[in-house]
């Protein structure tokens, strides 16, 4: 069972699937992410790359993010996300792609829209950093003091674009947490 931690929505049970392939966030990282972030993440658009059934989105609403775009590839987990959203009364703040994320960045830029944050939780056998960190720089959908944050396996250290560095760093069980921001010119 899945609670969400803090914020508006704090102890509301969110939907999560008995087959679904995807790896949720675990309740600790989720709080420390979002204790980590604090007040920034009020009034801030949020990205949930890989977002499984929407755990790390949702949490962000609840704690005041204005808009939440949801990618998960997996039907049956965006549908998931979908109804949890709905559960909730808060999918008028927020969409979900159900694509690929190397395909959805295609989608995200047209939208025009830059992210305060974009998460991103691949699974853990799976490392698509460089690809996907130089396409978010590419496209320009960062902030300019917008942040990265890569959940991925303690002692696995992606590698970082020129472009970006790492701010700060968590680590949590088997979970590692990195903050990456943009090395501004």
């Amino acid at each position: 069972m899945i609670r969400v931690i803090g914020g508006i929505y704090k102890g509301r049970v969110l939907k999560t699937g008995k087959k679904l392939s995807t790896r949720p966030t675990p309740s600790i990282v989720r709080e420390a992410l979002f204790d980590i972030i604090g007040a920034d993440i009020e009034g801030a658009t949020f990205l949930d790359l890989y977002a499984g059934f929407g755990s790390v989105g949702i949490e962000s609403i609840s704690r005041g993010a204005s808009y939440v775009l949801f990618v998960e590839k997996d039907f049956s987990a965006s549908k998931l996300i979908k109804e949890n959203l709905n559960m909730l009364l808060i999918s008028q703040c927020s969409d979900v792609l159900c694509l690929p994320v190397e395909k959805s960045l295609k989608t995200i830029q047209i939208q025009r829209i830059k992210w305060d944050f974009i998460f991103l939780d691949p699974p853990f056998k799976d490392n698509p950093f460089p690809f996907i960190l130089e396409t978010i720089e590419q496209n320009n959908i960062l902030k300019r003091e917008g942040k990265i944050i890569i959940q991925h396996q303690k002692n696995f250290h992606p590698r970082i674009p020129y472009s970006f560095t790492i701010d700060r760093e968590y680590s949590y069980g088997d979970n590692l947490l990195l903050f990456l921001k943009r090395i501004l010119k």
